[in-house]
């Protein structure tokens, strides 16, 4: 019988994004409730804190590809010219 290995399962990989989007949702969720008692909860309060956490996803994001490209270019798997 073959082993199927833990990184190659696609339910894996659906699992891990059904819970960081749930995640993401509560850390949404809390900052409203933070926010309502001073700023109400309106709309456009709404649409601050999800542009806030998109600007947060994309800017880590970047990061970890620019460490990675700094990882691969020390042990020479990749060259700049």
């Amino acid at each position: 019988m073959k082993v199927q290995s833990i990184l190659k399962n696609k339910y894996y990989l659906y699992m891990t994004e059904f819970f960081a989007g749930m995640a993401v949702m509560a850390v949404e969720l809390g900052a409203n409730r933070l926010l309502a008692p001073y700023f109400s909860s309106s709309q456009i309060v709404w649409t601050i804190i999800i542009g806030t956490i998109m600007i947060a996803m994309a800017v880590a994001i970047i990061g970890v590809a620019a460490v990675l490209m700094l990882i691969l270019i020390q042990i020479g798997y990749m060259y700049i010219f």
